[in-house]
């Protein structure tokens, strides 16, 4: 088993290039594996992200407030590129299920 898998994160996509995407909610340690984390919450602490990842913080209201389609679009297009160059993508959020899964899927 993945050590992603072991922290509750959830493996959505498995890219030709080798690329996976992750999405995920708070959880307790951040694995080896993960070349890139997106957090649309913003409340990490930039010391848990893996020495080397590539880290993007760009909050996204969980709700209706303010919610911004461009703001998506764009992350949507950041995780893509990783994806094709390989990286092990993790989207994080606060509970893995809204935002996170909203990015993940337009990525696609």
């Amino acid at each position: 088993m993945s050590g992603l898998a072991q922290t509750g994160a959830s493996l959505v996509h498995r890219s030709a290039g080798g690329g996976e995407l992750w999405v995920s909610g708070a959880i307790g340690s951040w694995p080896d594996a993960v070349d890139a984390v997106i957090d649309l919450e913003g409340g990490l602490d930039p010391v848990q992200v893996p020495y080397g990842a590539v880290y993007a913080a760009m909050p996204i209201s969980d709700g209706p407030v303010d919610f911004d389609l461009r703001r998506v679009s764009a992350l949507a297009r950041l995780v893509a590129e990783l994806l094709e160059q390989g990286a092990h993508v993790l989207v994080h959020c606060g509970a893995g299920i809204n935002r996170a899964n909203l990015v993940a899927g337009t990525a696609l």
